[in-house]
């Protein structure tokens, strides 16, 4: 596991399962650092559920990526996963990050609503399926590897202290994408029908 032993995943884990932290929304969370990764084309990375943020780390993380990344992030987003105290943490999204990331993206979602149709396989809504799943599950602590060929999880449901691991494929992560995003349109549809 980079950036994180077994044992420190557990204890976080733990730590978030005996303190009853509020769960925030998993799907638009990780949606939110979808759109945050895109831009700077960061497709294979880490993350993991600490507390109530999240902390993401990419050995890909070139420079063009990190100023790319820069752009849009506050200083406090990037120098909060260098306090982590592990060297290869890259960043490290609060709810307040999460909740800011979200009304900018909204904002600009306004005004490109048609482009955001069209692309099924962006990282933003393959990782909002994961959270989905994830939400779906009752989810608290997670780590994840992300690939494009696939997604390896390793979860501690709230409900349980049973650490699963499971790995879904892209094409599966896409035909999960495609089930929501069907589930969602269907009042629409049967609107339109009658």
């Amino acid at each position: 596991m980079v950036g994180g032993t077994l044992d420190a995943f557990l204890g976080v884990a733990s730590y978030s399962f005996n303190k009853h932290l509020s769960v925030m929304v998993h799907a638009k969370s990780l949606r939110v650092i979808g759109q945050v990764l895109e831009p700077a084309k960061i497709t294979v990375f880490e993350a993991e559920k600490h507390g109530t943020n999240y902390v993401l780390w990419s050995d890909s993380l070139t420079q063009a990526n990190e100023l790319i990344l820069r752009h849009g992030l506050t200083e406090d987003v990037i120098n909060a996963g260098a306090r982590q105290a592990k060297n290869d943490c890259s960043l490290c999204f609060s709810s307040f990050d999460i909740s800011r990331l979200d009304s900018q993206a909204r904002k600009h979602r306004r005004d490109r609503s048609s482009s955001y149709i069209n692309g099924s396989n962006k990282l933003s809504r393959l990782l909002r399926t994961l959270g989905d799943q994830l939400d779906q599950n009752s989810v608290n602590a997670f780590h994840f590897s992300w690939t494009p060929e696939s997604v390896s999880i390793l979860t501690l449901p709230t409900a349980g202290l049973t650490l699963e691991r499971t790995t879904l494929t892209a094409e599966k992560l896409l035909q999960l994408s495609f089930q929501r995003r069907l589930r969602r349109s269907s009042p629409h549809l049967l609107r339109l029908v009658r």
